[in-house]
């Protein structure tokens, strides 16, 4: 019984080490640029594929254009039907296996209406700054302790850290509108809805949320 469990662990392990191996090595990326397409046009046989861009991750874990130096492990594809777009993130598993990963409309009649995004961003300054003054003209979000800042390092090494609304968003009539934190009025934007859903410094928050946010600010403005 032992060495049938030896056995099948042993088997186990270099069929795992063979998927890893061709992982890395993968399909040349013409090959894999042809079957992403196939798959797109399976699954969108009424859409235009507008564009292909074929990708892997560098050392940082930056996205790069693929080229055959560096194999494609992923894909962003653009496609068209009249007034409707919508991008698709796709991923390859294993060796061949390509799967859609995200796909959103970018503008028109798909998009959800009174959709609401907040863009967050972690902001850093020197001890030298007025902190008070800094955060009262930031749109600082509390903490979970309910605190606006916290001090970061040590001795004489150390910063004040915030997060802070860098931006909020919303659809309407398949557009996405940013506010204007100076007029709170909402502004067309060139971003798309489909970068909305993708990218993981968006966080989608209901429209109550959003107005609730607004009106607060609007009171420290006066």
């Amino acid at each position: 019984m032992k060495l049938i469990k030896r056995i099948g662990a042993f088997f186990y392990a270099a069929f795992m080490v063979t998927l890893i191996i061709l992982q890395l090595l993968g399909p040349k990326t013409k090959k894999s640029r042809k079957r992403v397409i196939r798959k797109i046009r399976r699954t969108y046989p009424d859409y235009e594929i507008a564009e292909v861009i074929m990708q892997y991750s560098d050392w940082s874990s930056t996205i790069r254009t693929a080229d055959d130096e560096h194999k494609a492990t992923s894909a962003e594809v653009v496609i068209k039907n009249g007034d409707r777009q919508r991008t698709l993130h796709l991923e390859r598993r294993f060796y061949w296996m390509w799967r859609i990963e995200s796909d959103a409309p970018d503008h028109g009649p798909d998009v959800p209406e009174d959709a609401y995004f907040v863009e967050k961003e972690v902001a850093s300054i020197g001890r030298k700054i007025d902190i008070e003054a800094c955060v009262r003209s930031a749109w600082v979000i509390p903490d979970e302790d309910g605190k606006l800042y916290h001090v970061s390092g040590n001795d004489d090494h150390w910063c004040y850290v915030y997060t802070c609304i860098r931006n909020l968003y919303k659809t309407q009539g398949g557009q996405v509108y940013v506010l204007n934190k100076e007029t709170f009025e909402w502004e067309l934007t060139e971003l798309l809805y489909s970068e909305l859903d993708y990218y993981g410094n968006y966080d989608p928050i209901s429209k109550e949320e959003a107005e609730q946010i607004i009106r607060e600010h609007q009171k420290e403005d006066r």
